[in-house]
């Protein structure tokens, strides 16, 4: 991570994929910004941790809960026309 916060390098991941759910997308950039949080290794496994705990929430009670027009956002294909 910088300084300012922003990701700098992650290996073994990419954010900016083509031709992927933006379920995926959106997952991915809420968890990855929680590694900066708390003050000990305990605290930040535990936001990430949150933000996961909701996401699979989420996918178990497939989308209920969700407005209809946010869910086939989150499930349509993340793509890039270039």
């Amino acid at each position: 991570f910088n300084d300012d916060g922003s990701l700098a390098e992650l290996k073994g991941f990419e954010i900016k994929r083509r031709g992927e759910l933006k379920l995926i997308k959106v997952f991915q950039a809420e968890v990855f910004s929680q590694f900066l949080e708390g003050e000990t290794l305990q605290e930040c496994y535990s936001a990430v941790g949150g933000i996961a705990n909701r996401w699979v929430d989420m996918l178990e009670n497939q989308g209920v809960d969700l407005a209809d027009a946010e869910l086939m956002e989150l499930i349509s294909e993340a793509s890039t026309l270039s």
